[in-house]
C-alpha cells in the first residue's frame, strides 16, 4: 500500500492529519463531560524528506545532521544528508535529500534515531512507534532492518526490510511501549539503502501549571480558553491535552494546587513548569484556594510558606499581615539578619535596591524603628512599597536536583526574588509587579515551538515586565560590580 505523503486539510467538523501511515481524527467541541479528543498514548508527526531543516533552510548533502530535529524530539546519530541525484536506484519520488550514515560508505551502517524531550532537545524520552521508508533494498544480504530498543538497550522489536525490486521505496515501522532509540540499518553487505522520511509518535511534553493563593483557577480558565481555540485538544481525567502539528509537539498539562506538587513538577525531567502565586517579598510560594485578601490564619511564621527562596529576603512586614493578608505572621528575633550586605543576583540585579545609597557589596546598618514597622531600607514604587526589613529566608523546601527545562515563575519581582534558587534550565522571570494572567501564552508558546525571544515578546504583550536567564548557555552574574570582592 503506498503511503500518503503528509498533507492536512479540513473536513467537516474536524481536522484530520496524515503522518506516515496512520490517521488521527480530531473532533472540534466544547467542553463538557466528555473529551473533546480522546487522547492516545502520543501524537504521530513525520519528519518529511531530511530536505529542509526546522527553519525552512536546504540542507547540503554531506552535512551531519545530529541534532537537526531536537525540537521534534529526536536526535539523528551517524547520520548525514546524501544527494539523491547521485544514485540512478534511488527513486525519483523520494526527497533531493535523503539520509546515509556518516561514514565512508553512507548506504551501509547505522543510523541511530534516539528520542528526547522537545523541551530541551536533551533529556531522554520514550516513544510508542517508530517507522521509516528505506530505499532500493534489492539484496537479501543487506540484511536491511529497523530495530526499537528502551533504555536498558534492550530490543524491543526488529522488522526487516522486504527485498524489493532495484529502486525500491518500502515502509517498515514498529509499535511498543518505551522506545528510547531505534536503529536503522541501511546495509551490512552489498550496495545498502538510504533513509527517507521518518515517521514516529510524539514524545509527550509534560507542562505543569501550578496556581498558588491568590491564583486558584485564574490560570486554569485562561488556558481551557486557549485549548478550546485548537482543534487538537481534550481533557482526560485532570489532565489536559493540545497537540500541534506544524510544530510536532504533543502536550500533556497538569493544574495543580499544593506545594508538593510543585516539588514534584521541579524534579521532573525534561518538564515545562509555569508557577502563578503571589510573591511574597521573595518568602516563598504559598498555597491556598481562598480568594485574594483574604485572611489566611494559619500563616504564622516564616516557616509556614513553601521556603523556595535565597538567605535574604526584604520583606514588608505591615504590608503582608494588613494587605495580602496574613494577620498572624510573625518574625522571630534571630530570623532577623544583622547588618546584612547588598549583593547582586544570578540575573545580575541588586538584590536590594533601597533609597539608603546601600549598593552592591556594602552593608546596611542597624535595624529602624519599632515591632512590625522596623526596617533597614525603604522602597517606592512596588507593590507593598514602604519599609522593608532584611530576615533570614531559605531554601529548606526546594527539591534537589531541579530536572525542569523551563521555569516560568509569574509573580511580583520573580526575578529579583527567585533567581537564586532556580538557577536551572531556562527562567523566565518578572522585573517588576505581575498583574495579569499569561499562563495561556506560555503553554502557547511551549506548543507552537516558539524561541525564547518570541516567547518573551508574546509575553510581553500581555503585560510588559517578562523577561528570561538561560542558565544552561549564559553565566550566572556573581556581582553586578565587578569591583567588588
Amino acid at each position: 500500500m503506498k503511503i500518503p505523503n503528509p498533507s492536512s486539510f479540513w473536513h467537516g467538523n474536524g481536522w484530520r492529519v496524515f503522518v506516515g501511515a496512520w490517521l488521527l481524527g480530531f473532533a472540534v467541541g466544547s467542553w463538557g463531560c466528555e473529551p473533546v479528543w480522546p487522547p492516545p498514548p502520543a501524537v504521530p508527526v513525520q519528519v518529511q524528506g531530511f530536505d529542509l531543516d526546522l527553519q525552512g533552510a536546504p540542507v547540503p548533502s554531506g552535512m551531519q545532521v545530529t541534532d537537526l530535529y531536537a525540537e521534534r524530539g529526536i536526535l539523528l546519530e551517524n547520520a548525514r544528508t546524501v544527494d539523491a541525484g547521485e544514485y540512478e536506484d534511488l527513486v525519483a519520488e523520494s526527497s533531493p535529500n535523503v539520509l546515509g550514515t556518516a561514514g565512508g560508505s553512507p548506504r551501509l551502517g547505522t543510523i541511530t534515531v534516539r528520542f528526547v524531550r522537545p523541551s530541551d532537545g536533551v533529556t531522554p524520552g520514550r516513544t510508542t512507534k517508530v517507522g521509516a521508508f528505506f530505499l532500493d533494498v534489492d539484496d537479501a544480504s543487506e540484511m536491511t532492518r529497523l530495530e526499537a530498543y528502551d533504555e536498558a538497550d534492550r530490543l524491543l522489536g526488529s522488522v526487516g526490510v522486504p527485498v524489493g525490486e532495484d529502486g525500491s521505496r518500502q515502509y517498515v515501522e514498529i509499535e511498543a511501549e518505551g522506545i528510547a532509540y531505534a536503529r536503522c540499518v541501511l546495509g551490512e553487505e552489498g550496495d545498502g539503502a538510504a533513509l527517507d522520511d521518518l515517521s514516529f509518535a510524539s514524545v509527550p511534553l509534560d507542562v505543569f501549571i501550578l496556581e498558588a493563593y491568590p491564583a486558584y483557577d485564574a490560570e486554569r480558565r485562561l488556558i481551557e480558553a486557549y485549548l478550546r481555540s485548537l482543534a487538537a485538544h481534550g481533557k482526560e481525567g485532570d489532565v489536559y491535552y493540545a497537540a500541534d502539528a506544524t510544530s510536532g509537539r504533543y502536550l500533556s498539562i497538569r493544574i495543580q494546587h499544593t506545594p508538593e506538587a510543585f516539588a514534584q513538577a521541579l524534579q521532573t525531567p525534561g518538564a515545562v513548569v509555569g508557577f502563578t502565586g503571589h510573591s511574597n517579598f521573595g518568602l516563598g510560594a504559598l498555597f491556598s484556594d481562598l480568594p485574594d485578601h483574604s485572611h489566611i490564619e494559619w500563616v504564622s511564621t516564616l516557616g509556614d510558606f513553601m521556603n523556595v527562596s535565597s538567605d535574604l529576603v526584604g520583606m514588608a512586614w505591615p504590608y503582608l499581615v494588613q494587605d495580602q493578608a496574613y494577620p498572624n505572621l510573625g518574625v522571630q528575633e534571630d530570623e532577623i539578619a544583622q547588618y546584612p550586605e547588598n549583593y547582586c543576583t544570578p540575573i545580575g540585579v541588586q538584590r536590594f535596591p533601597n533609597d539608603r545609597g546601600v549598593g552592591i557589596c556594602e552593608t546596611f546598618g542597624e535595624v529602624q524603628g519599632e515591632g512590625m514597622d522596623r526596617y533597614h531600607y525603604l522602597v517606592t514604587g512596588l507593590v507593598g512599597e514602604g519599609v522593608r526589613l532584611i530576615v533570614h529566608g531559605g531554601a529548606a523546601d526546594l527539591p534537589s536536583p531541579l530536572r525542569y527545562a523551563v521555569l516560568y515563575y509569574r509573580s511580583c519581582n520573580s526575578g529579583a526574588y527567585y533567581s537564586e534558587s532556580f538557577q536551572h534550565g531556562v527562567l523566565f522571570y518578572t522585573t517588576f509587579d505581575s498583574l495579569i494572567g499569561a499562563q495561556d501564552v506560555f503553554v502557547q508558546g511551549i506548543l507552537l515551538g516558539w524561541d525564547r525571544e518570541t516567547l518573551k515578546r508574546e509575553l510581553n504583550r500581555r503585560q510588559n515586565n517578562n523577561d528570561y536567564f538561560d542558565f544552561t548557555q549564559d553565566v550566572p552574574a556573581e556581582r553586578c560590580d565587578p569591583g567588588c570582592t
